[in-house]
């Protein structure tokens, strides 16, 4: 510590007093011409609603005024660099201690042992410290410049906050077109909500926007426009279209949709969701899913909202339902402090952009894209059981309407033919007892999506199966109406055979051949013969008050062994078999019935059987036997007879 450490310090507060002081004064300056021209800026920007180039075009004097400003007040005062001594000496210059003050500071420093006389140094030094007690080193340094920058700047930073918060939505908006974003400023109309093609383009999220999202229309189909506005309502809205390819522009009217229309859309809205409560195979995502969007969004957003939330089917249908159940009741309610302006377009043949106009509010370009819907071509794989496979070859079918044996399994195969890949596909199957819904899961490419008829309504099928088909492309759009179809079941038919003899009046020993002939759908699993013996006593039943009575006895033939079932292919089956009567032990008088059955295969189910209608073969002796031949020659003279009378007869008549 040196005898002129006060007088130093007092040197160094001036020194950082008057730097501070060029510093404030300089950046006041500064930020006095960037406030203001904030303020012009954005008295410009409300009063002409400048588009983004506009404000780029602004923004450049802006920018270079401000640079200017920098210039002018800042950069000069951070150029100017002060020391110790040049404090001192303009301390003495305004006290007028002519060069005593510098020359003590210079000798108070260790260099100055090796200057010349000790005592003219301390002398000096003595002097100074006892001088410096009561030398006032402010005197003379003025802040005059600093306050009036200062109040300038104060006034200026009370008009912007003064601003904000008297105005902080036009605040808000300002701040976003400064960063040259899309809001517009506040308007006496209000646009809420606008619905293209049932696809929220706007909503209130994005009103102060006012930026329409992109939206992809179906080639060919019309595209309709529904917008909500509050505020001061206009009598009508209009959107403004210009195509990108030719330019051309041209408007759509959009009129006001009445009270009563509006509530037809409730009303409609809630016997859809009714309907889809009722019946649990109403798809409602989807295109019906939609469509919901349209006729709840605006007057009944709480139900919409719940149709969307992550709950099962039931929960959300039902709360949906008592939202616009709540929203009728009440009805109109604050509906009537709002209007929606509908309009509709039926044919656009290229890429459009588009904007909407309602009262003084308006909104930015977005685009309306043109795209087809999806194609889709649906292909039926039926698989029948495994006994009614022929080769084993299975083969799908295009066509939407099958019938399949009962026990099939039935795959469904979906191919976008248009090559738009799929987003989605799913089904809706139902048979008399249940309703379910299948996703359909998807190759690699997203064009061919499939659904196993394993553990589904298509598997082991006992019912006819109505379906519906619906699928999603990757721009959200639905086929145009969804593909339905139903599985019936084709009945598998009995079994058929005929058994055949030429002699009805036979010998006791006789060994008459009984040719038999028998055919399925798909294969025959057993074939027997089946004799009765039907035996005429009138000893044994003599004190019966019957004249005549018969004791049953039956014996089967094997024709075919089931171990060995005979596939389609082979059918028509046939063969002969001679039964030994002799073994039978009949007698004249006695009667055997000959009765084919045949049961067919189906696999590891039981057969069918069948039972054709039974042979009666009469024992007598030869006398029997041989009227009976005679008895069979006359009737087929008589039947010859008459064929040939009826060729005369036929002849005569030409």
């Amino acid at each position: 510590m040196t005898r002129l450490t006060h007088i130093r310090g007092q040197l160094s507060s001036l020194r950082r007093a008057r730097a501070a002081a060029r510093i404030l004064t300089g950046y006041s300056g500064l930020l006095i011409t960037l406030l203001w021209s904030l303020i012009i800026f954005c008295l410009i920007d409300v009063l002409f609603e400048l588009d983004v180039l506009q404000r780029l075009v602004i923004w450049i004097p802006t920018v270079l005024l401000v640079w200017w400003s920098f210039r002018q007040f800042v950069k000069p005062m951070l150029g100017v660099k002060e020391s110790d001594l040049g404090m001192a000496l303009q301390v003495e210059q305004r006290h007028g201690i002519r060069s005593d003050l510098i020359a003590a500071i210079q000798f108070d420093g260790p260099q100055a042992a090796t200057w010349g006389s000790a005592q003219l140094e301390n002398a000096v030094i003595e002097y100074v410290s006892d001088l410096g007690q009561g030398l006032r080193v402010f005197a003379g340094f003025s802040r005059a410049q600093l306050w009036r920058r200062a109040s300038s700047l104060l006034v200026t930073a009370t008009l912007v906050v003064g601003g904000f918060v008297c105005f902080p939505n036009y605040a808000l908006v300002f701040m976003n077109r400064l960063a040259l974003g899309s809001m517009h400023y506040p308007t006496r109309t209000r646009i809420d909500l606008i619905v293209v093609n049932n696809q929220i383009v706007l909503d209130e999220n994005q009103a102060f926007y006012n930026r329409l999202s992109d939206v992809k229309c179906a080639q060919g189909h019309p595209v309709e426009f529904y917008v909500k506005c509050h505020g001061v309502l206009p009598d009508l809205s209009e959107v403004q279209l210009a195509s990108s390819a030719s330019g051309q522009r041209r408007s759509i009217e959009l009129q006001p949709a009445n009270l009563a229309r509006r509530k037809q859309w409730l009303v409609v809205a809630q016997r859809k969701i009714e309907r889809a409560v009722k019946d649990v195979g109403v798809d409602i995502q989807g295109p019906w899913n939609d469509e919901m969007t349209r006729l709840l969004g605006f007057d009944a957003e709480a139900a919409r909202s719940k149709l969307s939330r992550d709950l099962t089917r039931k929960e959300r249908l039902r709360t949906a339902l008592a939202a616009v159940n709540d929203r009728l009741s009440d009805w109109p309610g604050q509906a009537a402090e709002t209007a929606i302006y509908v309009g509709r377009m039926e044919r656009v043949v290229d890429e459009l952009n588009y904007k909407v106009m309602a009262g003084d509010a308006w909104t930015e370009a977005g685009k309306l894209t043109l795209i087809p819907l999806p194609v889709v071509q649906i292909r039926l794989l039926p698989k029948p059981p495994e006994y009614a496979r022929d080769d084993g070859t299975l083969a799908s079918t295009a066509e939407r309407n099958l019938s399949v044996l009962i026990g099939s399994d039935v795959d469904v195969e979906i191919e976008a033919t248009n090559n738009k890949p799929l987003q989605a596909a799913w089904l809706i199957a139902r048979t008399e007892k249940e309703v379910q819904r299948y996703d359909l899961r998807q190759d690699g490419s997203r064009l061919k999506w499939r659904l196993d008829g394993d553990k589904t309504l298509f598997g082991k099928i006992r019912h006819e199966v109505r379906f519906e088909l619906q699928a999603s492309d990757e721009d959200g759009l639905h086929l145009e109406s969804p593909i339905r179809g139903v599985i019936r079941i084709k009945p598998d038919r009995p079994p058929r055979g005929v058994a055949s003899v030429i002699h009805r009046v036979v010998l006791p020993a006789a060994r008459p051949v009984v040719r038999y002939r028998v055919n399925d759908d798909y294969g025959i699993r057993k074939v027997v013969l089946v004799a009765q013996v039907e035996r005429q006593n009138k000893e044994l039943y003599a004190n019966d008050d019957s004249d005549v009575q018969h004791k049953n006895e039956e014996t089967t033939y094997t024709l075919l062994d089931e171990a060995k079932p005979i596939k389609a292919g082979q059918l028509p089956y046939g063969g002969k078999i001679a039964i030994d009567l002799q073994r039978l032990k009949l007698k004249k008088g006695d009667r055997l019935k000959l009765t084919l059955a045949v049961t067919d295969d189906r696999g590891k189910s039981a057969g069918q059987s069948y039972r054709a209608d039974p042979l009666f073969l009469e024992v007598s002796d030869k006398a029997g036997v041989l009227s009976a031949i005679s008895e069979a020659d006359e009737q087929s003279e008589k039947q010859l007879n008459d064929v040939i009378d009826r060729q005369i007869g036929i002849g005569g008549s030409q």
